[in-house]
């Protein structure tokens, strides 16, 4: 609590309306996780509106949160920070951070339920340093700006709160010519400045290295810091300065022309091109002096331009300037005076008059012969023979003709061609006959005018370009060039096209730039051929052609097109893999790779198919008609332009049926495959409806029904189209017998495959009114589907069955382990072999039963004689359809043989004193018609399990059948309640062999002959009812026992031993029994077991 009171405060708002209560708390930032900040049932004040016994079952959650920054506790309602708080980071750039918190307060058992709102005000802390974009910064500033010119630089940024936000700056180190101001905008940013405080001088100074300091308004104050390094730049604020002011040079008048008289030398303290000194002759002068003298400006040369004369006292005084390269240049001036030294005889000069306003003279290549170009005139002042002058002219297209005394013109001699030579350079040399003979030069040029005489000329006879289709209107195809050697106007060319471009062309008469007139598509014209003009300007035009051919490039603007609007193909099931199926195929109007079709499905396709990238539809999976008997999906086309352009089309796959599947058996199967018959049934009466189906179509769909095993002599026959058993002769009294008919159905397929079941029909002395299972085709699919939902409910059912057998037996293997010694001693006085004889039928149907053992123990093996019954070998036991019982089914079987048989264990235990009944009560027979269903007529079970005459097993067995202790024969034992009264204590034996074993199944005897027993034990597993005899090696399979030598029924004995003195049971790994004699209570029996459908258990 002390760091609640030292680091946040708390304010409480009472708002009364509906009840709501608002918390405000305040914590500063950066104070770590676990730090509380108030307690909400103190806060709230929910003290002052419930009593203890109720807020001390409140209970404290966040109804909202932002990001988890803070937790509450349940029971205490004490709210801590969940983590370390930053304010920057929940609230950047802002003034005010608040987090709002939602907080529901709720009663653990009554329905008190109240909204808490509480918002948490973050304070901001100095935590933050200011801090520059960037460490150091270059600024150039020139040296002309004024004293309070600034210079934005950037400023430094504080995240932190206004308060603790930059307040100051400062420029180090001091007494340097800048200071630093700083100023808020509208949007609270900051505008820092850089400004000069005195004037620059680069020439003094030219670099300045600063630091800008941001303080901020903590204390003490952070500080951020940024280097600034400032250039001063240059500003032409000096002027040139020559070595001498004044400067005197003497020249010889014969000097040559082009010679240095004199070198000029100025310096300037600026930089640059503020620096750089160019030299030249002052324009305020006389005419004579610029023409005679000029200055190298780069160098300051002075040099003589025009041969000198010399005059008695003349002197030439030049004023010379130099200046720099600045945009608003500084000059100097000096004077230079040049005095000319007389050498004699001097001479010629010559004047040319050109005849035009230009330096050049001018004449038409179309000029005619003597067409006046220039005038000459020639001037030498010596006198006598150093006066006399003759000229002469150098070029040959040219001739020299005297006019008057030193008068010459210059006429065209040959004819002009411009285009071969647009200018002439023309000498005129004139020379006096003094002694020596001076001379002089004089030149001009003579420029030959221009006449429309050429034609344009193409720089190519034929052009050709592309463009791509699906161009825009106005892009540019080809720039075509023409030139004209002419001139001017003769040489200015304007492009034309021809007819023959149409309108799908223009082009740009100036600059010759052929462009689109419409959107071209190649697949409608590939290729362009038309003409274009060249016409200059001239009067009159002269012109010249070029041929155009724009051929159009493709591009990927067409999809493809597939052959057909869909694709139906069909194939027959289980084809193996890579089996063609059918060809697709498409095109494209686009060429090259914009064209090429590659075929493929669309990703995360579940079709069994493959398609190849020709277009072959492959088999990449298995077919099943049963299962599909159709596949509809969408096959792609792409072309490999980029991007590819693809399109798609519907294809159907429909799979024909193969016989792949065997007919089905819905009736007779294994839990219903009983008809009885009354020996009155006239020939023709239909007995039974063989019901079964077939997962093909057509021909392999259809079945065919036929007897392929019997025991009847012929006293039944079947529809082979229908599956109606009918009574096919006349049955008597002597016909009374149990029968079995092994039904084949066979479908129509090229190779037909069979399906076998077995039909039991019992032939009864009384009337038994036949009702025949009905069927029709309709119901095919809803058998399928029921079947398949079986299917479904098995798998799952056996994974659980499976996993708790697992665990069972481990716990069991464990108690094993324990009790080896005990159940070492358990098989020693385990007696395996029980003898059954069947009760009297005069037994009361009241009447408990008893079984009786003998106390030998199973050394040499089972007894296998006719007069015992054996329990069946796991390995030779099989289902009706002759398959063998599958792992699982003998795990689940046993599972359930163990519950079974430790409840019948118990009943046993409970009922082991009661007294025997006495032997008039054995003489009252039970009926059949007591079960749930013997009251019923249809082909059918009876309900108690077995009906009359069955003599095979209908479920299966445990799968450990050496677990089973107890076997039929040898002497019995007496029980500790003594011999029950109806029996002796001789063992009856019954030696009345079978004639043949059963084909598939073990023999057994039914409970249905007793019905004291089947009364009593028709809820018990088949197992607990039913006793096997194994079949002898060999037994033909499509033969069945023969029961006429019987006197009534399978058993017509009236004696058997009912002391039931030990219970095997197939499970708990052979070494559960119990000894001592048992009777079995029908009231007393396990009402789970009347409830439900236990598995077979051995006893």
């Amino acid at each position: 609590m002390d760091s609640v009171l030292r680091n946040s405060w708390i304010l409480l708002i009472f708002v009364t309306c509906c009840g709501s209560v608002d918390i405000v708390y305040n914590i500063t930032e950066e104070q770590g996780a676990n730090v509380t900040l108030g307690n909400i049932f103190v806060d709230a004040r929910l003290g002052d509106n419930h009593n203890e016994s109720r807020t001390d079952k409140l209970k404290y959650s966040f109804l909202s949160q932002p990001t988890h920054y803070f937790a509450i506790d349940p029971e205490t309602s004490d709210i801590k920070t969940a983590k370390n708080l930053d304010r920057e980071i929940i609230c950047p750039y802002k003034e005010d951070c608040t987090i709002p918190l939602e907080i529901a307060v709720q009663s653990e058992i009554g329905s008190y339920f109240e909204k808490i709102q509480v918002m948490i005000n973050l304070l901001d802390i100095n935590d933050k340093t200011p801090a520059f974009p960037a460490s150091a910064t270059n600024l150039k500033i020139s040296e002309g700006a004024v004293v309070s010119k600034s210079f934005v630089i950037d400023g430094a940024i504080d995240q932190d709160s206004e308060e603790y936000s930059v307040k100051k700056y400062e420029v180090k180190p001091d007494g340097t010519p800048f200071d630093v101001i700083f100023y808020k905008n509208l949007d609270d940013s900051l505008s820092v400045k850089l400004v000069v405080n005195r004037s620059l001088d680069r020439e003094e100074t030219s670099h300045y290295d600063i630091q800008v300091l941001a303080y901020d308004g903590g204390s003490p104050p952070k500080v951020g810091m940024m280097k600034v390094n400032i250039t001063i730049e240059d500003i032409n604020d000096n002027s040139p300065v020559f070595d001498n002011s004044n400067y005197n040079v003497s020249v010889k008048e014969e000097i040559a022309v082009n010679s240095t008289i004199l070198q000029l030398r100025a310096s300037d303290r600026d930089t640059g091109r503020n620096g750089e000194i160019l030299y030249k002759i002052s324009t305020n002068q006389p005419e004579k002096v610029q023409e005679l003298f000029f200055v190298n400006e780069n160098t300051g040369e002075l040099k003589i331009a025009k041969q000198l004369i010399y005059e008695p006292s003349e002197k030439y005084k030049l004023i010379v300037e130099a200046y720099d390269k600045g945009e608003q240049p500084f000059m100097t001036q000096a004077f230079v005076n040049v005095h000319v030294q007389d050498s004699g005889n001097n001479p010629p000069e010559i004047k040319i008059n050109l005849l035009t306003d230009s330096d050049r003279a001018q004449v038409s290549e179309y000029a005619n012969r003597g067409a006046v170009v220039a005038h000459i005139r020639v001037i030498d002042n010596d006198a006598g023979a150093n006066g006399i002058v003759s000229c002469n002219i150098s070029n040959r297209q040219f001739t020299l003709q005297k006019l008057e005394v030193q008068e010459y013109k210059v006429t065209v001699d040959k004819p002009m061609d411009r285009e071969r030579q647009d200018e002439h350079f023309v000498i005129i040399t004139c020379q006096d006959i003094g002694t020596p003979p001076l001379s002089c030069n004089a030149s001009f040029r003579v420029q030959v005018t221009d006449e429309n005489d050429q034609d344009p000329r193409f720089s190519q006879a034929e052009y050709r370009a592309k463009i791509p289709e699906g161009n825009n209107p106005g892009d540019g195809i080809i720039q075509i060039m023409a030139t004209d050697n002419d001139l001017g106007e003769n040489a200015r060319i304007q492009y034309k096209l021809h007819g023959d471009a149409g309108a799908d062309f223009t082009v740009d008469a100036d600059t010759g730039r052929i462009r689109a007139n419409k959107v071209y598509d190649r697949e409608s014209m590939p290729q362009y051929r038309f003409r274009v003009y060249a016409v200059d300007s001239g009067d009159p035009p002269r012109s010249s052609t070029a041929t155009i051919i724009v051929d159009i490039e493709d591009i990927n603007d067409n999809f493809p097109e597939f052959t057909q609007n869909q694709f139906r193909a069909s194939i027959q099931e289980n084809v193996p893999f890579d089996t063609s199926i059918l060809q697709l195929t498409a095109t494209d109007k686009d060429t090259g790779d914009n064209g090429k079709i590659s075929y493929s499905l669309p990703k995360h396709s579940d079709v069994p198919f493959f398609l190849t990238p020709n277009g072959t539809v492959l088999v990449n999976g298995n077919l099943d008609r049963e299962k599909n008997n159709k596949y509809v999906f969408t096959a792609i086309a792409s072309d490999y332009g980029y991007p590819p352009n693809r399109n798609s089309v519907v294809v159907q796959v429909d799979i024909t049926d193969a016989n792949d599947n065997v007919p089905i058996l819905v009736f007779p199967n294994a839990s219903n495959d009983t008809v009885k018959v009354s020996v009155n049934s006239p020939m023709n009466t239909m007995v039974a409806q063989i019901q079964a189906f077939d997962l093909d179509e057509g021909e392999n769909k259809t079945l065919v029904y036929s007897i392929a095993g019997r025991n009847d002599s012929d006293i039944f026959n079947i529809n082979s189209l229908t599956g109606e058993v009918i009574v096919a002769r006349s049955i008597h009294e002597g016909l009374v017998n149990s029968y079995f008919l092994r039904i084949a159905v066979s479908d129509k397929g090229v190779k037909p495959l069979t399906n076998y079941a077995d039909l039991h029909l019992v032939v009864l002395r009384t009337n038994v009114t036949t009702s025949v299972s009905t069927h029709s085709p309709e119901d095919d699919e809803l058998n399928m589907r029921i079947v398949v939902a079986v299917v479904v409910v098995t798998l799952v059912l056996s994974i659980s069955i499976l996993l708790t057998i697992f665990f069972v037996r481990r716990r069991d293997l464990k108690r094993k382990e324990l009790n080896a010694q005990a159940e070492a001693k358990a098989r020693v006085n385990t007696c395996p072999k029980v003898y059954l004889n069947p009760p009297p039928k005069y037994m009361a149907p009241e009447q408990n039963v008893g079984m009786f053992y003998d106390d030998e123990t199973d050394r040499g093996g089972r007894r296998n004689s006719q007069n015992m019954y054996q329990l069946p070998d796991p390995s030779n036991t099989i289902d009706k359809e002759g398959r063998s019982e599958s792992p699982n089914d003998e795990l689940r079987q046993s599972e359930l043989n163990r519950m079974a048989s430790i409840r019948l264990h118990q009943k046993l235990v409970q009922s082991h004193d009661k007294q025997w009944p006495s032997g008039s009560e054995y003489n009252k027979e039970r009926p059949d018609n007591h079960s749930d269903t013997s009251g019923e007529t249809i082909q059918s079970d009876s309900g108690v399990g077995i009906s009359e005459g069955e003599t095979r097993s209908t479920m299966s067995h445990s799968h450990h059948t050496d677990d089973i202790r107890s076997k039929f024969g040898g002497p019995s034992q007496v029980g500790r309640r003594g011999t029950p009264p109806h029996l002796s204590n001789t063992p009856q034996y019954s030696h009345h062999p079978y004639s043949q074993s059963p084909p598939l199944y073990e023999n057994l005897v039914s409970l249905q002959q007793y019905p004291l027993m089947g009364d009593t034990l028709h809820h018990l597993p088949l197992h607990v009812r039913t006793f096997y005899q194994p079949k002898g090696a060999g037994s033909p399979t499509s033969s069945v026992p023969s029961y006429g030598h019987f006197a009534s029924g399978i058993y017509a004995a009236r004696s058997v031993d009912e002391t039931l003195d030990s219970v095997a049971t197939g499970y708990d790994d052979d070494d559960t029994t119990t000894s001592g004699s048992y009777t079995i209570d029908a009231d007393e029996y396990p009402v789970e077991m009347r409830l439900q459908k236990v598995p077979d258990v051995f006893v």
